[in-house]
């Protein structure tokens, strides 16, 4: 059995997560988004334990399904007050590629989206200007 990562993020909107993970190459239909955490499933599709004794669970989720083969479910638990956090299982750090690099990615569109909700509720443009060297996104904000 593939031990869990539990990695502290600091994702707070579930349907930000969803358009950041789709941003960077999840299709939307692979993600599951749920107002009350549902459980999470390890690559036979028993519930996992890792982090609670009743089973893991989780706001949004990429299931195993729609994982390469011997993969458990990646989830993101949102909690405001506690921290969030991602659960993603070692193997599918190690084997395909959902590792820090891969979440840097999925952070990097979650600030970009938040940092562009905040600029707009002000009135402001923001233009997004990605580096093709270094792959980082840059905002520029225009007053409107």
């Amino acid at each position: 059995m593939s031990h869990f990562s539990e990695i502290k993020v600091n994702f707070t909107d579930a349907q930000m997560l969803v358009d950041a993970l789709v941003a960077v190459g999840v299709a939307r239909e692979k993600i599951e988004c749920h107002a009350e955490p549902q459980q999470v499933l390890d690559y036979r599709g028993q519930p996992t334990k890792y982090r609670m004794p009743n089973g893991d669970v989780g706001h949004v989720i990429i299931r195993r399904k729609h994982l390469p083969s011997g993969h458990n479910d990646i989830a993101f638990h949102l909690d405001r007050e506690k921290g969030s956090t991602a659960l993603i299982c070692d193997y599918a750090r190690d084997r395909s590629g959902y590792n820090d690099k891969w979440l840097g990615k999925v952070t990097q569109e979650y600030v970009a989206a938040q940092t562009k909700k905040h600029y707009e509720k002000l009135g402001k443009k923001v233009y997004r200007v990605n580096d093709v060297v270094t792959g980082r996104a840059h905002l520029f904000v225009k007053a409107s």
